[in-house]
């Protein structure tokens, strides 16, 4: 399907003048209730949508949320987002999320380009920086002239000559056929009917915050929603059993080669992220199997505590795997980071495939896997074990070959520890701001890291990106929006 440009630009040929406005009140009058205050119809408009930005813009700057509603008003929201190349609750009112969404699928023109009209210009006012961003309308000789939403309080027509300092660049839509759209993998009856079953547990919120947590998520909300309907009304459906998996992984000389190569060769994670889980797993059960913890509650490689361990025997039950056995306990682990723990695949594949990296893996993997009671101090020592034992040991290519010493479990008998949690703020570096960094990504904001092969990859360096990218955050989740890292922010983060 093709989309006509020409049809964008002559809408914004006809906001031009268009006054932003001092309050909530008279936006769809051009010049009525002129003033400072950033809100617009258009930002209006797009945010009754739902699901179009992570969070409320109306009443913030708005020259990005400009040229979105400008595709939204021609061609509908889902062919704006294809063309934006932006998923559902994306970061992209903001300038730089913007440009690095086209930067992902190689849509990204430097400013000495040719632009052509229809162009997303982007502006630079500071080093490190995109600050601010208009449509292209025309281009004359060496003169590109464009319509820029919030500036100058309104919607104006300016010119610049191509290759200005102040240009970063441009996005170009693929105006023939939109940008390619990421599905999510189809989930099993089993997968949706656990999902199910944690909604109905409260886990995943109510109404609009539901759907846009179990959306984010990669689920689909909508067959999630048609089961906890058939659970609430009484009503049960007949599954087969799932066939077991003929996926195949070698298997080593000692659990811990059989872990790593599990975690290699079948969930695709890389150096980095398994050492994050191998330092986590020793401290959990010292690789052994038939490990017990806390009084008896919990079991196995990963101790799986009270509901999970239950959770454990009946899945390999149900799919001829023997729950005593490290493949049925790997297969079953594989299953919660498919369904119930799903944000931790992701968060983990996330990581950086360096020896800060597998600090970040080790972290996180321990925070919202593992989650012991005394979190944050046990994850940080799981990710020091991480980067300062495993990394080095495998990054030389060598595999292990004996068997660890069984090291204690570490206790989550549900004891409330009080934390000193340091903040991260504006200049910082290093890893405790990469794991920061990780963290944001996932969910889809940008920090100013490296892109490489389409991918972010986190600088441990709390520069001005990143700031932006933890007040959106804080704003999209009722926190104060000040920048700064703290316990709030990071407990949200790591939900």
């Amino acid at each position: 399907m093709s989309y006509d440009r020409n049809k964008v630009i002559a809408l914004a040929e006809s906001e031009v003048g268009y006054h932003e406005k001092g309050s909530n009140a008279y936006l769809d009058d051009k010049t009525a209730n002129s003033g400072s205050g950033n809100w617009t119809k258009y930002a209006r408009d797009l945010d009754a949508l739902g699901d179009f930005y992570n969070g409320p813009k109306n009443g913030y700057p708005y020259c990005d949320v400009f040229y979105d509603w400008l595709l939204y008003k021609c061609f509908g929201k889902e062919a704006a987002m294809k063309l934006l190349c932006q998923p559902r609750y994306s970061a992209g009112a903001g300038c730089y999320y913007s440009a690095q969404y086209y930067k992902q699928y190689g849509q990204f023109y430097g400013p000495n380009t040719v632009p052509q009209p229809g162009d997303q210009i982007f502006f630079t006012y500071k080093a490190g920086e995109v600050s601010h961003t208009g449509i292209v309308v025309s281009v004359s000789g060496s003169t590109v002239n464009t319509i820029e939403g919030n500036t100058s309080d309104g919607t104006y027509r300016r010119s610049y000559q191509i290759g200005s300092g102040s240009i970063y660049g441009y996005g170009r839509p693929k105006w023939d056929d939109g940008c390619p759209t990421q599905t999510a993998q189809p989930e099993t009856a089993d997968q949706i009917t656990a999902l199910a079953n944690e909604v109905i547990a409260g886990k995943w919120g109510i109404g609009a915050d539901r759907v846009a947590k179990l959306t984010a998520a990669g689920h689909d909300y909508t067959a999630v929603q048609a089961r906890v309907n058939e659970i609430l009304s009484g009503k049960t459906t007949t599954t087969t059993p799932a066939t077991p998996t003929v996926q195949t992984y070698t298997i080593g000389k000692s659990n811990e080669e059989t872990i790593f190569n599990f975690c290699k060769e079948v969930l695709g994670l890389s150096l980095a992220a398994i050492c994050g889980v191998l330092a986590n797993i020793e401290r959990e059960s010292g690789f052994q199997t038939g490990a017990i913890g806390d009084a008896g509650t919990s079991y196995g490689i990963c101790q799986w505590h009270a509901s999970r361990n239950t959770s454990l025997r009946s899945w390999c039950a149900s799919n001829g795997k023997d729950y005593a056995a490290l493949d049925g306990q790997l297969w079953y682990m594989k299953h919660e980071l498919e369904t119930t723990h799903a944000a931790v695949l992701t968060k983990m594949k996330s990581c950086a495939n360096t020896e800060q990296g597998a600090e970040v893996a080790g972290y996180i993997w321990c925070s919202i896997f593992e989650v012991p009671a005394d979190t944050i101090k046990t994850s940080e020592a799981r990710g020091e074990l991480a980067r300062y034992t495993y990394w080095p040991k495998y990054n030389n290519g060598n595999a292990p070959a004996q068997e660890q010493e069984q090291a204690p479990a570490v206790a989550t008998s549900g004891k409330t520890y009080q934390i000193t949690l340091e903040e991260l703020s504006e200049g910082m570096t290093g890893t405790k701001v990469e794991r920061v960094q990780t963290l944001l990504i996932a969910r889809g904001y940008t920090c100013g890291g490296r892109i490489v092969d389409g991918k972010e990859n986190p600088d441990g360096d709390f520069g001005p990106t990143t700031k932006k990218a933890v007040e959106d955050f804080q704003t999209a989740n009722g926190l104060k929006a000040d920048g700064v890292v703290g316990a709030d922010t990071m407990t949200a983060l790591l939900k």
